[in-house]
């Protein structure tokens, strides 16, 4: 039984300056997003855009180096707008605050006689100078324990000829050492094999990671990692599926309205838990970023390629009377994909003694064709990097191209404040994801243009 969910976020905000004991709130929020480069990113990056009274202006002048903001988000979610029925904290935050001073106005001027002292925010009344008058400023943030994660370095020697290690094994002992990480989901390995010295190179944790990856290989399409929310994920790049949390639903259904004559799609988000389905419906363009197609496209099913050590290990054998090593090694060609998609190669002479690790990299490759959207009104928790996309269109052409189930590369999330009166830190949330690596569905019935 589907049941209709609305959602609306809620941000209490507070600027502080903890060495001064300073504390202030911005009169409004006007937009808050967080930016998700699952792909190519570890961390996410966060925009804050805020109205500033002017009496608070000059702290942020002073203290640029010293102020972070601490963000709590509420989440309210019902049948029917201002008619919500559970409130949930989903997550209290602090930041680090980046801002250009000179960005920020002077709030100096002849009308208005402001203290010259640094005032403590409670101490203002409401008939304080400059009280009435707001700034827009612009600040960009990133969470204070995902800096602090990234400092731990890591460098280990694991395995020995008694006890071995396998590479899944090294990549959680990695994990576990590293304090600001509580809990991470992990895609099952396609490498078991264990080594008797396994080395972890020094590094961050990603770094680390990456090196487990390229010199052992943990996953054969390569490595995924992205740490959110205290939870890291660590995925098999362009798997079909992937790990999730105990009851977590990992597939979302959108279905894109393309057409324009039809009625507005709906603005509510329609959940069945119980059976783990949960069913956007919206109104929204389809961009197709096949511009790789075009770029060059691989016929066959195997790479083969010059392996520059096996050349030089046929060439001395015993007088001539040892078997040749062939010059040539081979790599299978990555999944199908549609027959109008090609998939690019660009080769590191460095790789080429490793056959796991070209196999990894020409998966990594594979993804398809990208397809951008965006969405409106919706629960940002449904979005997270090991989700699983379903996309249906309503119109035909765009069915047999694009309909099928999806990876996500990428997510912004936007909170922007609805011009609500005495709503100020009410926000609805949009995002803006693109997909890749459909593993669904080429229509045979399609025939591509000049196919």
């Amino acid at each position: 039984t589907m049941s209709r969910v609305v959602y609306e976020y809620v941000f209490d905000i507070t600027f502080n300056v903890v060495s001064r004991n300073i504390k202030f709130k911005p009169y409004s929020m006007v937009s808050f997003s967080k930016h998700c480069d699952y792909f190519n990113n570890f961390i996410p990056s966060y925009e804050l855009v805020c109205k500033i009274s002017d009496k608070y202006v000059n702290i942020l002048r002073l203290f640029d180096k010293e102020i972070t903001v601490f963000i709590k988000k509420y989440r309210k979610s019902g049948s029917f707008r201002d008619k919500y029925t559970q409130s949930d904290i989903v997550s209290e935050q602090e930041f680090a605050v980046y801002y250009d001073k000179e960005d920020i106005p002077n709030y100096m001027n002849t009308e208005k006689k402001v203290s010259p002292e640094l005032v403590s925010w409670d101490k203002y009344k409401a008939d304080s100078p400059g009280t009435l008058a707001q700034h827009e400023i612009k600040f960009n943030l990133l969470l204070k324990n995902d800096l602090k994660m990234k400092t731990m370095i890591h460098n280990y020697v694991l395995g020995s000829d008694d006890s071995p290690c396998s590479p899944i094994d090294a990549a959680v002992f990695v994990i576990e050492q590293n304090p600001y990480v509580k809990k991470c989901i992990i895609d099952a390995p396609d490498n078991t094999a264990e080594y008797p010295d396994l080395i972890v190179e020094a590094g961050e944790l990603k770094d680390a990671l990456k090196n487990i990856q390229f010199n052992y290989g943990i996953y054969s399409k390569g490595l995924e990692l992205f740490f959110d929310d205290e939870i890291l994920y660590v995925l098999n790049k362009c798997e079909n599926g992937h790990s999730v949390q105990k009851d977590e639903i990992n597939v979302i259904s959108i279905k894109i309205h393309e057409r324009t004559d039809v009625p507005e799609a709906k603005e509510y988000v329609n959940e069945d838990k119980k059976n783990k389905k949960i069913y956007y419906e919206r109104r929204s363009k389809l961009y197709k970023e096949d511009y790789e197609s075009i770029e060059g496209i691989l016929n066959g099913d195997k790479f083969v390629y010059s392996n520059y050590g096996s050349v030089i290990n046929s060439m001395f054998s015993q007088d001539g009377k040892g078997t040749f090593l062939s010059p040539l090694a081979e790599v299978d060609k990555p999944r199908p994909s549609r027959v109008d998609v090609g998939t690019k190669k660009i080769l590191d002479y460095d790789m080429l003694n490793n056959n796991f690790n070209m196999s990894s990299y020409m998966h990594e490759r594979s993804i398809g064709v990208p397809i951008s959207f965006s969405l409106e009104g919706i629960n940002t928790e449904h979005f997270r990097p090991n989700m699983m996309i379903s996309i249906t269109t309503d119109t035909p052409e765009s069915n047999k191209l694009y309909k099928g189930i999806y990876s996500i590369k990428n997510a912004d999330f936007i909170y922007v404040v609805p011009q609500t009166p005495g709503k100020f830190f009410n926000a609805y949330a949009s995002g803006v994801l693109t997909l890749c690596n459909k593993i669904e569905g080429y229509d045979k019935e399609y025939e591509p243009i000049n196919a």
